[in-house]
């Protein structure tokens, strides 16, 4: 299953700046430039960004309830050094900034020449950044951001993380309608860095993508379609449920992770952090093999790992994960019966195909249950 999906792809793969990839919608170079040659030289690829030059993308369909962002930025540097922060991406007005600045050369006689720089992430009015990136000249670095509403904020560059903090605007969502690659510059012309962009790639997570994407795997026969109401009830309670459970994750990944920076001692990734997230995917990716097979042995899967999951959250927030569980319980069997029997008459007509479904998620719920009233599993 692919939760995430991709806004935008840029790889620069000629002189023609507007030859791109991305959810419907269109580019626009300003100030426009010629298109030129393509290189013959592949390292020489990309779009020379410079103070004032930018690359605007508008999307035909503004992305609403964004809960996530994930970035990749190649860079081939430097063009020119500079002292001041520069806008490498903007989604949005403003609601997400990747920056660079500060970059400077550490030893103009070193061979390669090499240099130092600065990476920036800002969510709202929160920031994250790491100002001891060192980058060498006509090599590609790769730089690589994320964010969830779960509070969580990464840096990476050329594959190693470098910075991470919790807390991090959690609770936040926010819509946009564009991309912007490059930007203006607050202060003189000559302190702002140039490069040459590579390749850019925007990966987004919406609020409703995980529920979407079962919707895909799940198809209901049109023809016993469930209470239009009854549908629109449910659709809203489990947005109130995955509201809730965010809420209990964002203060979990405060409790099981701590903000850290590269050269600091230890790391931010407590080991129960480490064992949750390898849990998390492991059971991503068997739900994944169950929906393509509904088999026995890929749900048996699914439950082994999520309960490994439930087991680290309720070890680690017992008192907050009782609640949790208790809350959601209580949302879930607070549905008015009138509607429920419609969705079961719905159900009962094409129970062939959803039965494992529902067998596997009745199985789940018992499992959570389970690890919120610390009783024993095998």
């Amino acid at each position: 299953m692919a939760v995430w999906k991709t806004a935008l792809l840029h790889q620069f793969p000629d002189g023609n700046p507007l030859n791109v990839h991305g959810v419907p919608g269109t580019l626009d170079v300003v100030p426009p430039v010629p298109v030129l040659p393509t290189p013959a030289d592949d390292a020489d690829r990309g779009f020379a960004i410079h103070p004032g030059q930018s690359l605007v993308y508008r999307f035909d369909r503004a992305f609403a309830d964004v809960i996530g962002v994930d970035v990749r930025i190649d860079l081939r540097f430097p063009l020119q050094p500079g002292a001041q922060d520069f806008p490498l991406l903007t989604i949005g007005n403003g609601d997400v900034v990747v920056s660079m600045g500060h970059l400077e050369f550490i030893d103009p006689g070193f061979t390669p020449l090499t240099g130092r720089c600065r990476l920036g992430l800002r969510v709202g009015g929160a920031l994250l950044d790491f100002d001891q990136l060192v980058v060498f000249h006509r090599q590609t670095t790769h730089f690589h951001v994320r964010w969830h509403t779960h509070g969580q904020a990464q840096l990476s560059h050329d594959g190693v993380l470098r910075a991470y903090q919790p807390s991090f605007a959690a609770g936040r969502t926010f819509g946009f309608d564009r991309l912007t690659i490059g930007g203006p510059v607050g202060g003189p012309l000559a302190t702002a860095p140039h490069f040459l962009a590579r390749r850019v790639q925007v990966k987004v997570l919406r609020r409703d993508d995980a529920f979407n994407e079962l919707d895909g795997h799940t198809p209901c026969d049109p023809a016993y379609p469930p209470p239009k109401r009854c549908a629109e009830t449910v659709r809203a309670l489990h947005a109130a449920l995955a509201t809730r459970a965010r809420g209990f994750m964002a203060e979990t990944v405060a409790q099981l992770t701590q903000p850290w920076r590269e050269g600091q001692p230890g790391g931010p990734f407590s080991p129960e952090a480490v064992r949750a997230h390898s849990a998390a995917v492991a059971a991503g990716r068997a739900f994944g093999e169950f929906l393509a097979q509904r088999d026995a042995g890929a749900a048996d899967q699914v439950l082994a790992h999520v309960g490994t999951f439930f087991d680290v959250l309720a070890a680690a927030n017992p008192a907050g994960y009782r609640q949790l569980v208790d809350d959601l319980t209580n949302r879930a069997e607070s549905l008015d019966p009138t509607c429920r029997d419609g969705l079961a008459q719905a159900f009962a007509a094409q129970a062939g195909a959803l039965e494992p479904l529902r067998q596997l998620l009745e199985a789940t719920s018992a499992r959570a249950r389970a690890a919120g009233a610390g009783a024993p599993h095998a």
